[in-house]
This record gives structure tokens, sequence and C-alpha cells, in this order.
């Protein structure tokens, strides 16, 4: 009896073994959530059309080289609007595609252009949040609507999405850590209906080929948007590959930052930030010595933190950033134009979760870092 015992809490221990290591294993990984990640009404930035670039392997400690990127378009405008309390909708390169948030899920409900007008109410769930790695979803799906506004068509397919790698994204000029790939592969057929039943024409099954997309995408930690996108289009029949298309985006991270430190939710909050924040020149020598010797933060209480820096070029823009370690940001403020000088910050720590933290002050193309521990 006591040798079944023993033996029983040794694989009880094992087992708890196991969670706390599974445990230990999660943590520092990015999770895709919802407050961070989803589309968010009144956001406009810009990507950049680049060469397609193969997407590079799955899995965990993978490493995407993305530092040789050959940019065909910088000026592509993203623009996101709230039509209703869930009715979300993207305007991409004058298309309009929509999308429902519901509770949890993001639904992709179809698009429009001046060309074509495809979808329905329901939609496709395209994430849940919170999305890890290794979660995915399968879903099938039916699109209705119009080409060219005189041809009924009916688009059926099955889309599956996967979060199939978390590693290193090595950029022209940056290397982001900890960053999640999301692959999504839509497989689908496109066919002429009937403009009053909707039924599909039996002629037309014949003669129109299946689509694959293929679309990765790379999100980094503290960032709404993917900061990598790749997506390659292959049309076949019967197994016969009639042709492909590929192309990429990026949206920097520096385009981000201006969209964190304007809108975010966790900036908003602290909105008093904007009002009272202490940032001057400090001309007395004494004061320049004292301040240049010294580290990031000259002094700390449980409510904020101040921060000084210096600015030794004639002008320079300035960003001052708080996030834990895995990246999740949880302040970013940025200045345009800050003169030559010493500068003195204080910064509201009050609402954020006591943990350790990394300090990040960013002046022109140099950047200091300093560890702090919010209790």
């Amino acid at each position: 009896m006591i040798m079944k015992f023993k033996s029983a809490m040794k694989k009880v221990g094992l087992f708890a073994i196991m969670v706390i290591f599974a445990v230990f294993l999660s943590i520092g990984q990015i999770v895709i959530k919802k407050e961070c990640n989803s589309p968010r009404a009144g956001d406009k930035y810009e990507k950049q059309q680049v060469e397609y670039i193969h997407p590079g392997d799955s899995g965990q400690n993978a490493i995407w080289h993305f530092n040789d990127i050959n940019i065909l378009n910088g000026n592509y405008s993203i623009e996101v609007k709230q039509s209703s309390d869930t009715l979300i909708s993207i305007l991409d390169n004058h298309t309009l595609y929509k999308y429902n948030l519901s509770n949890d899920t993001l639904y992709w409900q179809g698009f429009e252009n001046n060309l074509t007008r495809l979808g329905n109410e329901q939609g496709i769930p395209i994430m849940t949040y919170p999305f890890f790695y290794g979660q995915s979803i399968t879903d099938d799906y039916c699109f209705i609507g119009e080409y060219s506004k005189n041809m009924s068509i009916i688009e059926e397919g099955i889309v599956n999405i996967v979060a199939d790698g978390l590693g290193t994204l090595l950029m022209p000029e940056d290397t982001l850590y900890n960053v999640l790939r999301i692959c999504s592969v839509r497989e689908s057929y496109a066919y002429v209906a009937d403009s009053v039943s909707h039924e599909i024409l039996m002629s037309s099954k014949d003669t129109i080929p299946e689509q694959i997309e293929k679309r990765y995408s790379w999100y980094a930690p503290g960032y709404r948007y993917p900061i990598v996108e790749m997506l390659q289009y292959t049309y076949q029949m019967n197994d016969t590959i009639l042709g492909t298309y590929s192309i990429g985006y990026i949206c920097e991270t520096s385009e981000q930052e201006y969209i964190n430190a304007t809108t975010n939710d966790i900036v908003l909050s602290r909105k008093s930030l904007l009002d009272t924040r202490n940032i001057g020149q400090y001309n007395n020598n004494d004061t320049l010595k004292e301040i240049s010797s010294k580290q990031l933060i000259s002094s700390q209480t449980n409510q904020e933190i101040t921060v000084d820096y210096r600015v030794d070029t004639d002008y320079a823009d300035v960003e001052i950033v708080i996030c834990d370690y895995p990246g999740h940001l949880f302040y970013c403020n940025r200045y345009q134009n800050v003169s030559r000088g010493f500068y003195r910050e204080n910064i509201d720590i009050s609402n954020i979760p006591p943990g350790d933290y990394l300090l990040v002050v960013k002046v022109g193309c140099d950047s200091k870092k300093q560890m702090m521990q919010i209790k």
C-alpha cells in the first residue's frame, strides 16, 4: 500500500514538474491579444510594398531574414474606420475590407471596391483572442456578391490559420525578438451564379481554377499590426499550376511607435502625462555634469519615476519607452525636434503592474537602457 502511494506521489510530482516546466516555457512568449492587436478605429498608418521574400522556417527559435528588402512602393496608406460597436472596416489600397469583432473573435465579412463586392454577414473567423504559438483556426465559408455590377458570383472555400513560428526577425535597421508568425492559407473557388437564385451555374465549375492564398504575418511584442507580411497566390486546375503571384508588405516599427504614442489605450489612460510632464533645459554647469554621469532614472517612488537625458545635437527626435522583458509596451512617448540640452521628465507609473521592466530612452539614433523594478 505504501509502495503504491509512493509510486502515485512520484507520478503526481512528475506531472507537477512537467506543468511547471510548460509554464516556464510559455513565459515570455508573445500572445496576440484583443486589446493590443485587434484593428483599432482611428488608426492611420503607412505600409511599404516590397518584393516577396521566402517566409523561411516554422517552429520555435526560428530566424527570419528580412534585412535585405527591396521596396517597390513606399506610399501605401491604411485607415481603420468604425462602422458600429462591433463592425470595423479597413481601407487598404482602394479596397474596403469589412470585419466584425464579436466577443473574443475577429470575423472577416468580405470586401468591396469599384469592381467587386463579395461577402456575408456571418463572416469567417480569422482570429480568436488570445492567440498563441501552436494555436489554429479552421473554417469553411461562402461569400456572395457581384462583379462589375452585372455578374453574380459566389466564392466557396476553406481557411486554415495557425501560429506556426516563434523566433527572431532581422530587419534592415532593427532586430526584433520573441516574434510570432501567423500562417493563413485560404483555398477557394469563385463561380458565376444566377443573378436571381444565386445558384452556381454548372458550366462554370469546369472552367474556374482554384485559388490558394498563403499569407505569412509577423507580430512583434509592443506593436499592434504585423511588422512583415508575405503573400503568395497560386492558381491551379486539376493539380496543374496555371500561375503564381507574390508580394510583400512591411510596416516599420517607427511607424507603429507613432501610432502607439498618439492613440495607444495605455497612454490615453494616462492622459495627464501630456499635461503635467516636466520637460525643460537645465543650463547650470553643475547640473549638466551631474545628469551626464548618472543613470536614466534619477529618482523613483511607487507613483512616478524621474528620467534624465540629454540631446547632443542641434535637434533630435526623442522617444521614451517602458516595456516588460517579453516586450509588451506599457508606456511610449515621443517628442520631435528637441533642441540641444539636458532634460528631466516625470513619468507616472502608478497604473503599471508590479514587476521587472526595461526603460529605453532613444535620442536620435542613440539609445540608452536601464532595468527598473516596480513594486
